[in-house]
């Protein structure tokens, strides 16, 4: 038996290219006899793209690696869940879409649906409650999630009275994208007009970043805030935007699961306990670690490398501005600035020899996404991280960026961006990884 009996084949597509992806057992075990026997610089050859995506980052057919998205709460409130929360609030937000999938009993006309909608909101007894939705762009980086989770454009659907009947699944009506679509007209001298309001935020497309500027406006009337979410991602872009309050005496609470998996987090309390930096810091963070935009380090977690930024003042100050390609390689063990390097070091730690001793493959096999990617692989990994971090450091604005998917990290393909990584490779490129691909070590 050699490897290439062991070899995996699966044609997947990426952007405009079918590959052929070949699975290898293992690869550094390709790798090592090539460069003794043709003299191959295998430090070169690592900083390369070495299979047509990046398998630290996504799956052999180009989609991403994702963490469950309540791990990063975990990491950052172990102290302080379940703190002491007001009896009552002087303003409650709503996430929109939590508040619809989490109705019981759902009444069957959209008439007692809406009243149904203002018993739980008038439950709160609060002064004010705003009740946020997502908006849906077209084109969208967020099309990858969407597609994940099965929402799809259906047939066109209109509400055109309180008597109408509702959808007989109504959690499954909510997938359909235009469902979610609102207009509000007025009529005067014969014309039909729209206004927005003060808190409109017509270039906010995610609730997440909507209600973080919801909060950031809030002047010193509202003393204490509840906002009612299973997005967990607006914890952490709360946090980075702590120092973007109009109202600095404003105390923040979230509430997030339902019945018995329902916990409560003094986030005003969690920003003192952090510091001011580490939370700026948080956004760029969780952007760069893996989030709905762009896929996780395989077998990373965040847990480590979250202790990695907590106890670094200089991470802390990237992040704050954007991370760096060292911080990468310390979530890979390894003590270098350059992930090229640090996938040299990889090779080296699998393979080298003591002195005189005679060498012996150290390890039979080895995972190539226990490697940390190449520059090239990482750059586009980075440059989501700029835009997503830009959009989510500046929830407080009405315009939180200027910046385009496209030049970014995305490609418009198909009027759709596209979510798949992929590594475009030069002839140079194609040479060298054929050449260690085909390799057979018993030739």
């Amino acid at each position: 038996m050699n490897f290439a009996s062991e070899k995996k084949t699966r044609q997947i597509k990426v952007g405009h290219k079918v590959h052929e992806i070949r699975v290898q057992r293992d690869l550094f075990g390709r790798l090592l006899p090539l460069a003794m026997e043709d003299n191959i610089d295998v430090e070169k050859t690592l900083s390369y793209p070495i299979t047509s995506v990046p398998m630290s980052l996504c799956h052999a057919d180009g989609t991403l690696h994702q963490t469950p998205k309540s791990a990063m709460v975990g990491v950052l409130t172990s102290n302080s869940i379940n703190d002491e929360v007001p009896r009552r609030f002087d303003a409650v937000i709503f996430d929109g879409f939590f508040l619809l999938h989490t109705m019981k009993d759902i009444p069957k006309t959209f008439g007692n649906i809406s009243k149904k909608i203002m018993s739980i909101l008038t439950a709160t007894h609060a002064r004010r409650v705003d009740v946020v939705f997502d908006q849906y762009f077209s084109p969208s980086i967020k099309e990858y999630e969407r597609a994940q989770r099965h929402e799809v454009r259906n047939r066109e659907y209109f509400i055109t009275g309180p008597e109408q009947v509702r959808p007989v699944d109504f959690i499954k009506e909510l997938l359909n994208l235009n469902y979610k679509e609102c207009y509000i007209y007025s009529a005067h001298n014969n014309s039909v007009t729209y206004a927005y309001d003060n808190l409109s935020c017509q270039n906010h497309e995610e609730a997440d970043t909507k209600i973080i500027f919801h909060i950031c406006q809030m002047d010193n009337d509202v003393s204490d805030v509840l906002i009612k979410t299973s997005d967990t991602d607006i914890l952490i872009v709360m946090l980075g935007n702590m120092d973007h309050l109009r109202n600095n005496n404003l105390k923040i609470y979230m509430e997030y699961g339902t019945m018995h998996s329902k916990k409560w987090i003094n986030i005003s309390e969690l920003q003192i306990t952090l510091g001011p930096l580490l939370c700026q810091s948080l956004p760029g963070f969780h952007a760069l670690t893996g989030c709905d935009f762009n896929p996780y380090f395989l077998r990373r977690g965040e847990k480590k490398p979250y202790k990695l930024l907590e106890k670094n003042i200089l991470y802390q100050k990237a992040f704050a501005a954007l991370g760096t390609d060292e911080f990468v390689c310390r979530m890979y063990g390894m003590n270098c600035d350059d992930v090229n390097d640090a996938r040299y070091h990889k090779f080296l730690a699998t393979y080298k020899t003591s002195g005189t001793k005679v060498f012996k493959k150290t390890r039979i096999s080895y995972d190539s996404s226990n490697l940390p990617p190449c520059q090239r692989e990482l750059r586009q990994q980075l440059l989501r991280t700029v835009y997503i971090t830009h959009i989510w450091r500046n929830s407080h604005l009405k315009e939180p960026t200027v910046l385009t998917p496209e030049g970014n990290g995305w490609n418009l393909i198909d009027e759709n961006y596209t979510g798949e990584l992929n590594n475009e490779e030069s002839d140079d490129d194609e040479e060298l990884i054929t050449d260690v691909s085909d390799y057979d070590e018993n030739k």
